[in-house]
């Protein structure tokens, strides 16, 4: 349940876990499954088994400045999680121009609009300084 910028789910059957910005109140983050999980707002309100079983599929990749992650056109079958870095996603203009579209860095996300429609990588995305990333496969 969100209430504001609350979450609100079931720890267990003794009570409900409290979530600010992912982080239960009064408390920092950890670098487990849940603490991780609960950092990203996408996963915030998920019951903590689900957050464990997501982390748990994941995969990492390790990046260099300047790798590509993927290009424009490819096939969509992962959404990735920041651990560390930045990437950049971008396109070229009809023009031949480089266009930034956005740049994602530490506990961002990206790469769901390809899970959720189907569709080819609308634009590239580039490490623009080494990176750690937890990639979730569609098939997970």
């Amino acid at each position: 349940m969100i209430i504001g910028r609350y979450c609100f789910f079931p720890v267990d059957t003794t009570g409900w876990e409290t979530v600010y910005y992912g982080k239960k109140m009064g408390e920092s983050p950890s670098m487990t499954a849940a603490g991780y999980f609960s950092n990203v707002p996408l996963f915030q309100c998920l019951p903590l088994e689900d957050r464990r079983h997501l982390f748990a599929s994941t995969r990492r990749e390790h990046l260099k400045k300047g790798d590509v992650l993927f290009r424009k056109g490819s096939e969509g079958t992962a959404l990735y999680v920041i651990h560390q870095g930045k990437i950049k996603i971008s396109a070229t203009s009809p023009a031949g121009d480089e266009v930034i579209l956005a740049i994602f860095s530490d506990g961002d996300y990206f790469g769901e609009m390809s899970l959720l429609d189907g569709m080819p990588r609308s634009a590239d995305a580039t490490a623009i300084e080494p990176s750690e990333l937890f990639a979730l496969n569609q098939s997970d």
